[in-house]
């Protein structure tokens, strides 16, 4: 089950004394063993850094406790995916089997440490794909590795299997938009109205939309079509969703496999990004001789932390241990990983997602400057 946004935003908000993020990578397929003695290890050494902290042993292994009853329940290791994430404190206890292939880490600190997760919560790494077919319409949500079915049953007007024949039906109406500041004037072959057949689908689209909106409300996930070609002007022209991509895939999604609709839809995302980072890449040093981005360190802090990050690049496995004084606006570097130190990487990539920013974490040879840990451009 993929770390819903309600889940983060609990994650992201907990503070204590101790917090332990615990990630690593799994298997789908096998019996579990390794990954069972992996994580067996992982706990051991996060215990390690609790007594380093100032806890005895037997407190520490109270503090763990929820998390070695995992180790006992043999079913949970035989269905794992790529990933397994593991929160603990004094007030949570949570772990997600997630398609992301993690690098192990331990992190204890005063809050969790979430920017591997934010691909799987951002545009960058999950979509959702609106499959309108000729007689059902269905909605996935997809990541790289898989694309699973969300019930929307309430979102499906009564008469929506009727209202698709007509759409889908041989006959001489060609659909434009013909509303909208983006629409096209409106052309058919049966006078200067529109036929009552496309306003009536029109009107199917936007209870669709209305329902999708309250149902994806405060996301920021890609949303992409799976339709004929003929459909596709008519719902982005009505629909208020934000994050509604201009690309679809083509096609009856009744004659097409999940896996060629999962495939085509991630193949285009990926090409997306690619060029949205690229053009930030290719203009950054222009953009930096402008004062509109950076990469010093301390400037890019204090600029996700006051919410005037655009886009930020991290480069992986990039660490700045320190701490930020919010009341000051201040950084304050150490020289190593101290027991109060946070990673400020970390802490610049959350504070620039949870306020609408992009955060991209690359190789250093996708950097923009190659030798920088980040790299930020403003709002």
């Amino acid at each position: 089950m993929l770390i819903t946004d309600k889940q983060f935003k609990a994650l992201r908000e907990a503070e204590g004394q101790h917090c332990i993020t615990l990630y690593m990578p799994t298997q789908r397929e096998g019996d579990g063993q390794k990954a069972r003695e992996h994580f067996e290890k992982l706990l051991q050494d996060a215990a390690s850094r609790l007594q380093e902290r100032g806890k005895s042993k037997e407190e520490a292994f109270k503090f763990l406790h929820r998390a070695y009853e995992l180790l006992d329940d043999r079913g949970f290791w035989t269905y794992l995916s790529d990933g397994l994430a593991v929160y603990v404190s004094d007030e949570i206890f949570e772990h997600y089997i997630l398609p992301v292939d993690f690098e192990s880490f331990i992190y204890v600190g005063r809050h969790f440490y979430l920017r591997p997760v934010l691909p799987v919560l951002s545009g960058e790494g999950r979509f959702f794909l609106l499959a309108l077919g000729h007689n059902d319409i269905n909605l996935y949500e997809g990541t790289q590795y898989s694309l699973r079915p969300i019930e929307i049953e309430n979102l499906i007007p009564v008469d929506f299997a009727e209202a698709m024949k007509t759409a889908y039906a041989e006959s001489d109406v060609r659909m434009y938009t013909g509303e909208g500041p983006t629409a096209k004037p409106i052309q058919h072959s049966r006078g200067e109205q529109a036929p009552k057949e496309i306003r009536d689908i029109r009107g199917y689209f936007r209870q669709i939309d209305e329902g999708l909106n309250i149902a994806l409300e405060g996301l920021r996930v890609p949303l992409i079509l799976a339709a004929p070609q003929r459909l596709v002007p008519v719902f982005l022209d009505i629909t208020n969703y934000p994050d509604t991509m201009s690309f679809h895939v083509e096609g009856d999604p009744v004659d097409l496999s999940n896996e060629f609709l999962h495939t085509r839809a991630w193949t285009q995302l990926t090409e997306h990004h690619k060029t949205i980072k690229d053009n930030y890449r290719e203009q950054f040093s222009d953009m930096k001789e402008d004062d509109k981005a950076t990469s010093e360190e301390a400037e890019v802090i204090n600029a996700a932390y006051g919410g005037k990050v655009k886009v930020l690049f991290t480069r992986k496995k990039a660490h700045i241990w320190g701490v930020y004084d919010e009341e000051e606006q201040q950084v304050k570097l150490h020289d190593r990983h101290r027991p109060d130190s946070e990673d400020l990487v970390e802490r610049a990539a959350v504070k620039t997602f949870e306020q609408g920013g992009r955060v991209y974490d690359v190789e250093k040879d996708e950097m923009p400057e190659a030798d920088s840990k980040m790299n930020a451009a403003f709002q």
